[in-house]
């Protein structure tokens, strides 16, 4: 699990609130993912929880919504 920092919020599907955010993995490298976000409230600058396949750290998921995903293993 890292930390993430929020950069957008929009309005989703629903009323709920949509987030982008990026972070950097153990790679070193900068991430960004998206997700529907009905958890907290969080604002731009916000750090959020995030999860992602070691792997593969371009998915990845805010750990709030981890609870409903799977990971495929190929």
């Amino acid at each position: 699990m890292v930390s993430s920092t929020v950069t957008e919020l929009r309005t989703g599907s629903r009323g709920r609130s949509n987030i982008k955010y990026e972070f950097v993995a153990m790679d070193g490298k900068q991430y960004r993912g998206q997700s529907d976000w009905g958890a907290h409230r969080v604002q731009v600058g916000s750090e959020v929880p995030v999860l992602y396949k070691p792997l593969d750290p371009a998915v990845n998921l805010p750990l709030p919504r981890f609870l409903f995903f799977s990971f495929r293993t190929t």
